[in-house]
């Protein structure tokens, strides 16, 4: 009988959650959901893999700028250069 009891929690929980989630749109005026074809979820995606991109390209500019810094270091910046020079040239080719 346990498993009967571990059961009617979880449905319990589940409607509790879909109450909250009904209260909330009410609550800030949505009327209908999206689906794959909406406008707004094309939208949000595209904007969601922008940021996935712009995300990467920031670490990227970061390891760069952190390599410098030790080329610098070691007296050897003319080299960094060249690595600067071939990472930007990857990035606008990736672009």
């Amino acid at each position: 009988m346990r498993l009967s009891r571990v059961a009617r929690e979880a449905w319990d929980t589940a409607i509790y959650l879909q109450t909250d989630l009904n209260d909330l749109e009410v609550h800030l005026g949505i009327s209908e959901c999206w689906t794959s074809q909406s406008p707004d979820y094309q939208k949000a995606i595209k904007y969601m893999n922008q940021r996935q991109f712009q995300l990467a390209v920031d670490k990227l500019e970061g390891l760069v700028v952190q390599r410098l810094f030790e080329l610098t270091k070691a007296n050897a910046s003319e080299t960094g250069t060249n690595i600067k020079q071939s990472c930007l040239l990857f990035i606008i080719a990736v672009i």
